[in-house]
Parts: structure tokens; C-alpha cells; sequence
């Protein structure tokens, strides 16, 4: 397994501790989101109560080692953030 392109259904099954999707984050590589799933949950912690705390997290998941690597990609990521804000 070289990557994970995880939609937003994996990444909340990730958050809500989920043994398989747990399981598959942590052992992979590497981690791609899609632009449109990192709006779709920006989207959905706006709605939330724990929205700062949300966005923080996934930050933290997108900067880290297994992340994002290609620029481009974060790029478009963290332009998500912006634009939300």
C-alpha cells in the first residue's frame, strides 16, 4: 500500500476511533485528501460545535510527515482554509 485518498466518510471514521479505518491511516504511508473533502469537512465543522478544534486536527493530519507530500496538492488544501475562513 504506497497511499490513501481518503474521503470524508474515512477521515470522520478515523476521528471516531474505528478500528479498520484506524488500522489503515495509521499504517500507510502516505494520506491524500481531495480539495472537495477537505471542503466538505470544513463545511461540516462550521455546522459543529468544535469547529476550531476540528480544523486544528485536521491541519495537524495534513502537515504531517505521512500527509500531503506533493506541493501542489497542499497547496490547494491549505488555499481550502483560506477560502473558508
Amino acid at each position: 500500500m504506497t497511499a490513501v485518498l481518503l474521503d470524508t466518510n474515512a477521515y470522520a471514521a478515523f476521528k471516531q476511533g474505528l478500528p479498520d479505518a484506524v488500522d489503515i491511516i495509521q499504517r500507510v504511508p502516505q494520506l491524500v485528501l481531495s480539495s472537495i473533502v477537505i471542503g466538505e469537512l470544513l463545511a461540516g465543522f462550521a455546522v459543529g460545535s468544535r469547529e476550531e478544534q476540528n480544523r486544528q486536527e485536521l491541519l495537524q493530519l495534513l502537515a504531517s510527515a505521512r500527509g500531503l507530500r506533493s506541493p501542489q496538492l497542499q497547496l490547494k488544501a491549505f488555499a481550502q482554509f483560506v477560502l473558508w475562513e
